[in-house]
């Protein structure tokens, strides 16, 4: 019967959120907590890698930007507080305050090329995790709300 309460009110947080408070009982919000606080313990890790885009910003010809993938995956430990979402094809979406940690700023470079100028910039190209269930959990508690 426990077991039943707690699938409860998760469900109820996915609903309403942090202000669960003022409807989940007293014991539940206890586990709950205990529940949050693993990830205090065990921090969740993201597995991500960057694609670096290169561009000319100022050139006489047109020219197509380059891309190239990190070839080597890094990681990002989220111990709470920092928002993620997952959606129904259990893709991983970071929002901003994630991004500006892990995506390096815009880079102007000048070429060896006379009065070329190239602009470097990067985005996320994949984003993973080992366990899904674990990122589920850690989303619902910390969603962009």
């Amino acid at each position: 019967m426990n077991k039943i309460n707690i699938d409860l009110f998760l469900n109820i947080w996915s609903y309403v959120g942090p202000n669960t408070i003022y409807i989940v009982p007293p014991l539940e919000r206890l586990q709950i907590k205990k529940m949050k606080n693993k990830f205090k313990e065990n921090p969740l890790c993201l597995y991500y890698r960057l694609v670096k885009w290169k561009s000319a910003v100022v050139s006489h010809n047109r020219a197509r930007p380059t891309m190239s993938i990190d070839k080597k995956e890094k990681f990002i430990l989220l111990d709470g507080n920092k928002s993620i979402n997952i959606n129904k094809h259990n893709k991983i979406e970071l929002f901003s305050s994630i991004k500006k940690d892990i995506i390096p700023r815009v880079k102007i470079v000048s070429s060896s090329v006379p009065g070329r100028i190239y602009q470097i910039l990067w985005n996320i190209y994949s984003c993973r995790a080992e366990n899904i269930e674990r990122v589920k959990l850690y989303s619902l508690f910390w969603n962009n709300y």
